[in-house]
């Protein structure tokens, strides 16, 4: 099994793998009809579904959506992490999914920002995407504040979408992509 970073902290956010006690907790953020707009409609059968298949990504790949939960409570407040995109890759994408009722407060950015810490170092990815229905003004700002930048447009999920994309930094000082005569 691949290093997983976690559990990721936060100043204010608890990032760990997600298990089959949390199908609940999922239904609850998964079927909220203000989730399901973003996301699209979910069943119960639909989230067992797919909570069975990011278990399985974060065996096979060390990364899946990981559980949120607020440090000071335990509370769960959704789900944040990588995926290949479309569950098949090869790109990894970052993605999230919070309760409404915890929208606005800059858990989202500071949920992918540790994601992306991860990302780029226990994961040693090189480039991570994003895709946003058009209209979802929020998510892009929440892109955005964690560093990902417009790279066009891209059909995914069956439907055309923004894609955003961060790739890591190499070191000040570094010629890995300096060309050699």
């Amino acid at each position: 099994m691949p290093a997983s970073p976690l559990p990721l902290l936060t100043p204010r956010l608890l990032l760990r793998a997600l298990t089959q006690d949390d199908l609940e907790d999922l239904c609850r953020v998964w079927m909220d009809p203000r989730v399901m707009e973003w996301i699209g409609e979910h069943t119960r059968e639909d989230v067992a579904q797919e909570l069975g298949e990011q278990i399985e990504s974060q065996a096979a790949h060390g990364f899946s959506w990981w559980a949120v939960e607020e440090r000071a409570s335990g509370r769960f407040l959704g789900d944040c992490g990588l995926q290949l995109l479309e569950m098949r890759g090869p790109e990894v994408e970052v993605g999230y999914e919070l309760l409404p009722e915890v929208w606005g407060r800059g858990l989202a950015t500071e949920a992918v920002a540790a994601t992306l810490g991860a990302a780029f170092g226990a994961l040693a990815l090189e480039r991570v995407i994003a895709v946003v229905k058009p209209g979802n003004h929020a998510s892009v700002r929440v892109l955005e504040k964690a560093g990902l930048r417009p790279a066009g447009a891209r059909v995914a999920y069956g439907e055309t979408m923004l894609l955003y994309e961060i790739e890591r930094r190499q070191p000040r000082g570094s010629t890995a992509n300096a060309m050699t005569a």
